[in-house]
């Protein structure tokens, strides 16, 4: 992450609070975020279009919570479930269901459905997965539909995201799943390097055996100018991962 070389010379006293979400931050940019707006009440925000604002991560939170995503917010009700629709254990990993009553949408316009499948009892399926922390607070891994199962084992690419941008010639990469001989698919990490760095994929294989589990390092990785996004300045991983998929179904 990138900051204005100008930025120390702005009076910036009347900046009070800042909101953020949408997308996971990684730990050096809102540490270093936090330092240069030292005065600053910073908030995390997570929500959807069909859920509303569902958590947040409070100013007093980021002492102890800073790398976790929040805790339920004002009108808001959340679970957090395993497939079978119970509550997970603290540790566990689950998907966020968000009670519709309050703030949720209604369902979706002229599509019953999507709707039938995202409303479940008055509950809808975020297709987020999230882990349990203690106190009400959760952290987001990722989303449903990008884990990677490998050999039979649920691999989540925010992980292996996490690990391989705290390198230092990497400005932002993004993990999915590839088709695989031996064992159905495994992970592929597309990096864009920072200006005037270096580093091929040895080099970043190496990093990732220093940081990664064997089975979750990945198997191939690709360079790009930029990263394809979509409306809302996310990355798309599905063009991302076409490619790899033409003529194969992916059962995930």
């Amino acid at each position: 992450m990138a900051f204005d070389p100008q930025v120390a010379a702005l009076d910036l006293a009347c900046l009070t609070k800042v909101f953020y979400g949408s997308a996971p931050i990684t730990p050096a940019a809102l540490a270093k975020a936090r330092e240069v707006f030292a005065q600053v009440a910073f908030m995390q925000i997570y929500g959807s279009t069909e859920c509303g604002m569902a958590a947040v991560l409070r100013p007093e939170d980021h002492e102890r919570w800073s790398q976790c995503t929040g805790r339920e917010a004002l009108l808001s009700r959340l679970r957090i479930v395993d497939e079978a629709g119970a509550d997970v254990a603290p540790g566990a990993v689950g998907e966020i269901i968000v009670q519709q009553r309050h703030i949720g949408m209604l369902g979706y316009w002229r599509n019953d459905a999507a709707t039938r499948e995202a409303i479940v009892d008055g509950w809808i399926r975020s297709g987020d997965l999230a882990r349990v922390e203690a106190d009400g607070v959760f952290t987001i891994v990722d989303r449903r539909k990008d884990v990677i199962i490998s050999g039979g084992e649920n691999i989540h690419p925010g992980e292996i995201e996490a690990a391989i941008a705290a390198h230092p010639a990497v400005a932002e990469v993004a993990v999915f799943g590839v088709p695989d001989q031996a064992y159905g698919e495994s992970p592929c990490a597309a990096a864009v390097l920072r200006a005037g760095h270096h580093a091929g994929a040895d080099m970043l294989d190496a990093w990732c055996v220093q940081h990664l589990a064997r089975y979750k390092r990945p198997r191939r990785f690709e360079f790009h100018a930029a990263l394809p996004r979509n409306a809302s300045d996310k990355v798309f991983k599905t063009v991302l991962r076409a490619p790899h998929w033409q003529g194969r179904e992916r059962m995930v």
